[in-house]
């Protein structure tokens, strides 16, 4: 190669001409390239825009409020896409600031200068081939005696070619260079961006490796709502199908409720005309409403109701109060209306004479009917009749059903069995929820995958640790939750005599520590749950006397009743 070199050959000179093409190739790629990545970029850059934009209304949004629940995990959601955005971002910012910038200065620098080189190199060609051409009338002139200038012109002739095949050597060692630089930077550049992309990927999972519980909470989330939609449709399909049968029926079925409310029609006191009114049962009085006022009919105390089988081929039925010693007919709409009627106001008339408090605003937690006289003691959810029913039905070990009016409760009881009741929800979770007028059989099936199975529930993690802090907090919610996600409550050790002294250092510290707060709520959940008010922690200490110890009085009352001992 380098003989070609110094005797410019053809093959030599083709060389530089193919060499000279590829550059201008590859001047025509890089140009293209950073066109392409410039598009990129400004694409990127109008991405980044409008993800931030849509970013800012997941929390800013004017009606980001109906989505309810799960308004709070948008901002978590916000959070983690906010990261990888930022990772998106330093990548299409590298297109502009590394890629398209260092081909650009490689044209700038390397590939442009080498046409101003080849100009230079052109006319020195140009004057050398000038000066050959003048040789023979030189060589003539130094015929004739002239050797002087024929001496300047060889002179100039060989500083020419010294110029020459130094520009030459210079311009042929640049085309190559510069060909082989180009080719590596085009590999080096998409690298660089290969590089930059997996050191983002890579920064951006290292930052949500930190998220992985939110994630799997939301997801989790997620799929439960899923199943849950799911188990809507298929019973919005049963439902269409049991309202269609109820249709089709030429005589309505009876749906026979605790709570009854609707249109009857009633006479007016003097001129004993139909008026058609709304009426309630409002615990022991049924009550109508002419507009918005409420007007009390007759009370159901001590009242006998009565269906009136033919009266004047209409659907009647007789209130008789004993109270007043006033009768009342009243007409329904139906045959099924007057069964459903009679039926709700037997049993208030009932409740009332059985001397019920009113329970206003306590519904059933599986059913959300109105439920005034049933709870679980052990399971704190308030229930109505008919759900009290299934739960029995799941045996005392699962859930032991009271009465609020026929059963003795405490009023500590009954404190802590609204309180849970109220967050019944939150501890035991919603699932799908069948309807009030469903069957058993859907009532039966999810009463016991929601307190059998706990299928709903979300437990809480260390719950040991979770029910310490709640006893502290005097949190009973948050304790009942710990309690249900497997919380130690039981335990023994081997005394020296071989017999058994109930004591934990885990368990019954759990009643020890709430004695010593003094909540009185908390004690009787921990009991119970089955702590025993006799066990003995590490220190050998009952939680009588560790509430004497705290100065905690109502606590020493309230076992020393657990215990059922007398105060001196």
């Amino acid at each position: 190669m380098y003989e070609e070199f110094q005797q410019d050959s053809p093959m030599f000179r083709s060389s530089m001409s193919q060499t000279e093409e590829a550059l201008q190739q590859i001047n025509t790629i890089f140009n293209d390239w950073i066109s392409l990545s410039m598009i990129a970029h400004n694409r990127g850059q109008s991405y980044i825009d409008s993800m931030t934009d849509l970013l800012k209304s997941l929390c800013e949004h004017p009606s980001i409020n109906a989505l309810g629940s799960y308004k709070t995990s948008f901002s978590e959601i916000k959070e983690m896409l906010s990261t990888l955005l930022a990772c998106h971002e330093g990548f299409i910012f590298s297109l502009q600031s590394v890629f398209a910038s260092s081909l650009q200065n490689f044209i700038d620098t390397k590939i442009q200068p080498l046409s101003q080189l080849k100009k230079n190199y052109e006319k020195i060609l140009k004057e050398i081939e000038l000066i050959k051409s003048q040789t023979v009338a030189l060589k003539k002139s130094y015929t004739q005696k002239n050797p002087s200038q024929t001496e300047s012109h060889f002179i100039k002739l060989h500083l020419c070619e010294k110029s020459w095949e130094i520009m030459r050597y210079d311009y042929s060692y640049l085309l190559s260079s510069t060909n082989s630089a180009a080719q590596t930077l085009a590999l080096d550049q998409f690298l660089s961006l290969v590089f930059t992309q997996w050191s983002f990927t890579n920064t951006a999972i290292e930052n949500l490796k930190s998220k992985e519980n939110v994630i799997s909470k939301l997801s989790d989330t997620i799929q439960k709502a899923k199943q849950a939609l799911v188990t809507r449709e298929e019973w919005m399909k049963k439902e269409k199908e049991g309202i269609e049968m109820h249709l089709n029926l030429y005589k309505k079925l009876p749906q026979f409720k605790e709570n009854k409310e609707g249109y009857l029609w009633k006479q007016a006191d003097f001129f004993k005309d139909w008026k058609r009114r709304y009426f309630k049962i409002n615990e022991s009085e049924l009550v109508y409403y002419r507009g918005q006022q409420e007007i009390l009919y007759t009370t159901l105390v001590l009242s006998k109701i009565t269906e009136l089988i033919d009266y004047e081929h209409l659907f009647a039925f007789e209130i008789y109060s004993a109270t007043t010693q006033k009768s009342f007919i009243l007409l329904a709409e139906s045959d099924a209306e007057v069964k459903e009627w009679v039926y709700a106001l037997k049993l208030a008339s009932e409740q009332g004479l059985l001397g019920y408090e009113p329970t206003a605003n306590i519904f059933c937690a599986d059913c959300l009917a109105k439920a005034g006289e049933w709870y679980s003691l052990n399971l704190g959810v308030h229930l109505c009749t008919t759900c009290s029913g299934i739960h029995r039905s799941l045996g005392c070990h699962i859930s032991k059903v009271k009465s609020l009016h026929l059963d003795n409760i405490n009023p500590i009881t009954n404190e802590l069995i609204s309180e849970l009741h109220n967050h019944h929800d939150e501890i035991w979770g919603q699932g799908f929820r069948p309807p009030q007028f469903s069957n058993i059989e859907d009532r039966d099936a999810y009463i016991r995958s929601k307190y059998q199975l706990k299928s709903y529930m979300i437990k809480c993690k260390n719950p040991n640790e979770v029910l310490s802090q709640a006893i502290e907090a005097k949190n009973v919610v948050t304790a009942f939750k710990a309690i249900l996600s497997g919380a130690e409550l039981t335990s023994s050790r081997r005394s020296e005599n071989n017999a058994d002294i109930k004591i934990s250092e885990n368990s019954f510290n759990f009643l020890h520590q709430a004695a010593r707060v003094g909540d009185l709520k908390m004690i009787e959940l921990l009991i119970l749950n089955g702590c025993d008010p006799e066990g003995r922690n590490i220190e050998g200490f009952t939680p009588l006397e560790v509430a004497l110890i705290s100065q905690q009085n109502d606590a020493v009352n309230y076992i020393l009743k657990a215990l059922e001992i007398t105060p001196a």
